[in-house]
């Protein structure tokens, strides 16, 4: 069984939840005679890892994601073999903007089902 919060489920690295983005990953990729930007349908799993989630607590024993905290990488851009146009990577973290308002936990809100966000964030 698991957690939920504003009575939908919690985004946890056990809880199999997939990501979409907000916006496409355009990356540049090669082609002849010369690179050309393509938008790519990136997605991330939960499942993959968590990284910088809260510290001290846990869901179901399992690291949750809030804001503040990222799915460990995304998948879909890796043939843009010259890196995103605005992160300059492919395959990065994949972080929400916005989880459940009324349920905080340590970092931030607490994800959960449908909470929206972005794919494959910069080095900085």
């Amino acid at each position: 069984m698991s957690v939920t919060a504003v009575m939908m489920d919690c985004i946890t690295e056990k809880s199999g939840h997939t990501m979409t983005p907000c916006a496409v990953s355009v990356c540049t990729t090669p082609a002849a005679p010369s690179p050309i930007p393509v938008p790519y349908p990136v997605v991330a799993n939960s499942t993959e890892g968590v990284k910088d989630a809260p510290v001290r607590t846990k869901m179901g024993g399992a690291k949750i994601v809030t804001v503040g905290a990222c799915f460990k990488a995304c998948h879909g851009n890796e043939p843009g073999t010259m890196k995103e146009v605005v992160s300059l990577n492919t395959g990065g973290p994949a972080f929400i903007v916005m989880g459940a308002p009324i349920v905080l936990v340590e970092l931030g809100m607490v994800g959960i089902t449908g909470s929206p966000g972005f794919l494959n964030k910069g080095g900085g």
